[in-house]
């Protein structure tokens, strides 16, 4: 994990809204291969509807913390 904060921080000052090499490595960086990370090292949970049925599993999506 401290890796890819790393390289995430060094990236940073050469933040620009811009498509270069840097910002597209970064993207990847803080887009997927950082939230692979966290979900492969926090334990999960079912979530389960009034009913106790299991409507999902693992972390909620952003989109799906937004709505609760």
């Amino acid at each position: 994990m401290r890796d890819l904060l790393t390289q995430v921080l060094d990236l940073q000052p050469d933040w620009s809204t811009g498509n270069s090499e840097e910002m597209q490595v970064r993207g990847m960086l803080v887009r997927d291969e950082l939230p692979a990370r966290l979900r492969a090292n926090v334990p999960t949970r079912d979530r389960r509807d009034n009913e106790g049925h299991v409507i999902d599993r693992g972390l909620p999506s952003i989109k799906q913390r937004a709505r609760h």
